[in-house]
Order: structure tokens, then C-alpha cells, then sequence
């Protein structure tokens, strides 16, 4: 960044977990800006109107340079003009508030979910967070009426308590947070450091038409944890071979299952609340305990996200891959895998 030029929030934003949280995200085209909102935002870019996948590559390609390069908006505008000319794109609103919301706003999306990553690995020794809201100063009274405490790191969520507004755009009736605006409503660094349940609940809300092109950029996305995942599933297998005993129960979000398999479930009549997959260190011990080799463990994730066979039965989602078959418990929550056994 020249030297001359006074950083605004968000122009800071060249360290490295803010840039992993933006170069992780997966690619989605939407037609309008109210197609997607919220925590999906952590996991995926977009830009309202870029309905063709080469222009949103070639946006994203934009957006990313100015990141790594550090680049004012002067010289993101640049790139970005080139863009539209190179694809011919008639996009709403006028160029200097259009490039604006594009790079101002995953910039400082990408600097607070990189700042949150850094905050949660230092809170042992620096316990306590500061709530400021964007250029607005909060008064004592502010503060007495939100019920802040300190000692409390669950405080904020009790004070976001969304209410149902009705969207003049669109005619919908929509849950919003009190004082943000809409689409606001999350935290983008805990919405990328795994928040894959509150996807999968958001997903099983939405029409099949947008899930069937949300869901399979999603898991891609997810796959690529597949090493770390695996990684686990090696550390269960060490302490389950030596007779250690195995620490507290961890959880891994093993993606989302498909829009073929969502049909299955309600087509049966049953609820679907979310559409993530979690799989317990308790289920790995559980599996070799029953005589599940390693490699097929580590095949779980594919075999979820495929769903090549499937059944409902005793309210348990049945899937199978030929050689092993996967029990998962349909909740509220979240979808837990309960029993992993041989065929």
C-alpha cells in the first residue's frame, strides 16, 4: 500500500489467516444479493449478479490480488474494470459503490475472521473481548441495557436474539438481529472455523433448486479437511491399539449430505433440521471396536457426502458405500452418526 495513504479498516488485512479465511472460500453465483446471506458468506464468495462461473472466477482472481498484493480500491478498480469489459457484465448500481461493497467488504470480512482465529488461540492468557460496533460509540447506558459481562463469554449470543421482520424487498417474512443489518448477523470467523451445523441448518431451510448447487461446492470445500480428519481418526486407532484411554469426546463435521438423499428422508415423512454430518472420536473407538478397518474410516466422509446407497429405518438414516453401512440419528441439532458396521 502507498505509503501516502491513510489504512481504513479492512486495508490491514495482509496476514495470514485473514487471506487463508478468503482463499479457502468456495465460488457460488447468485442472480441477487438476498440469494445467499448470513455465516454462509464465511464459506463461500459471491457477488450478486455474477451468474457465470468465469466471471466470478475472474472476480474472485480480482479480489484476491488485492489482498495478497495489498492494493488500495483505486487499483482493485482497475482490475475490476477490466473484468466487466472482458465478460461484457451489466451489473446494478454504479461502479464506485459497486467496486466499494465488493472490496471493502471482504476485506474486512476476511481481516475480523482472521483477527477471531488469532483471539481464540491466544484467550488463555487475553480472556476478554471489547464489543465495539462500526464507527458507532456506545454509551454506559448502551451497555447497561445489552446486559454485557465480562465474565460471561456467552453474554453476546444471549443479547443477538434474532426477531421475525418482513423483508419489503422480497415480501418474506425473515429473522434479524436487533441494530444489524440484514445479512450481518454472524461472525465470520467463527462461521469459517467449522461452523458447519449452523450451515447445515440454515441449508435445510433453503429451496432443493439452491441446494443442489450450494451443497456440492460445500463438501469439495469440506474435503479438503479430509487429511486433519484422517489424522484423528489415526490418533483414536493409536490410543485404541495400545489400550489408552481415550480423552474427552471431539467432534468432526464430515460435510453435508446430498439434495438426492434430503429427498429420501422427507419423502418418508421424516423432519430434516440440518443437513451436517458429525462423526464422534467415541464412534471411531466404537467402529474398530466392532472390527472396522482404518482405511474404511477413512472413506466415511466420501460415503456421506455420495450417499451411493441409502435407506430410513428405526429413524435412522441408513447409508452404505458395498462394504460398510453408516447409522445416523437425525436431530435437531445436528445429524450424529451412531453406528458404523460391516456389511
Amino acid at each position: 500500500m502507498p505509503t501516502n495513504v491513510t489504512p481504513q479498516y479492512g486495508h490491514l488485512v495482509k496476514f495470514e489467516e485473514a487471506i487463508s479465511f478468503f482463499l479457502q472460500k468456495t465460488q457460488l453465483t447468485t442472480e441477487q444479493w438476498h440469494e445467499l446471506k448470513g455465516h454462509i458468506h464465511a464459506k463461500a464468495f459471491t457477488v450478486a449478479g455474477a451468474t457465470k462461473a468465469k466471471l466470478l472466477n475472474d472476480l474472485y482472481d480480482d479480489v484476491s490480488q488485492a489482498m495478497l498484493n495489498d492494493e488500495t480500491i483505486s487499483q482493485f478498480r482497475k482490475r475490476f474494470d477490466k473484468t466487466v469489459s472482458k465478460h461484457g457484465w451489466s451489473y446494478n448500481g454504479k461502479r464506485g459503490w459497486r467496486t466499494q461493497v465488493i472490496y471493502q467488504n471482504n476485506k474486512n470480512t476476511a481481516r475480523a475472521a482472521g483477527r477471531w482465529q488469532q483471539q481464540e488461540r491466544l484467550k488463555h492468557r487475553r480472556p476478554f473481548l471489547l464489543y465495539l460496533t462500526a464507527g458507532v460509540s456506545l454509551s454506559q447506558h448502551d451497555v447497561d441495557r445489552m446486559n454485557l459481562d465480562i465474565t460471561n463469554e456467552k453474554t453476546l449470543d444471549k443479547y443477538l436474539t434474532s426477531k421475525t421482520v418482513l423483508d419489503k424487498e422480497t415480501g418474506e417474512q425473515i429473522s434479524k438481529m436487533p441494530g444489524i443489518d440484514l445479512g450481518w448477523d454472524y461472525n465470520p470467523g467463527q462461521a469459517w472455523l467449522g461452523d458447519d451445523v449452523a450451515t447445515g441448518k440454515w441449508l435445510a431451510k433453503l429451496g432443493a433448486d439452491v441446494r443442489q448447487k450450494i451443497i456440492p461446492a460445500l463438501n469439495n470445500s469440506t474435503r479438503k479437511a479430509m487429511p486433519y480428519v484422517n489424522a484423528e481418526i489415526n490418533k483414536v486407532a493409536a490410543s485404541f491399539i495400545t489400550g489408552q484411554h481415550i480423552e474427552q469426546a471431539k467432534y468432526f463435521s464430515l460435510g453435508h449430505i446430498n439434495e438426492g438423499t434430503i429427498n429420501v428422508v422427507k419423502r418418508q415423512g421424516h423432519l430434516l433440521h440440518n443437513t451436517a454430518v458429525v462423526l464422534s472420536t467415541e464412534q471411531i473407538a466404537a467402529a474398530l471396536t466392532n472390527g472396522i478397518a482404518i482405511e474404511q474410516l477413512y472413506d466415511l466422509m466420501l460415503t456421506i457426502q455420495t450417499a451411493a446407497k441409502l435407506e430410513m429405518t428405526n429413524e435412522l438414516l441408513i447409508i452404505g458405500n458395498g462394504t460398510i453401512s453408516i447409522s445416523i440419528k437425525l436431530g435437531a441439532a445436528f445429524n450424529n452418526i451412531v453406528g458404523i458396521n460391516n456389511i
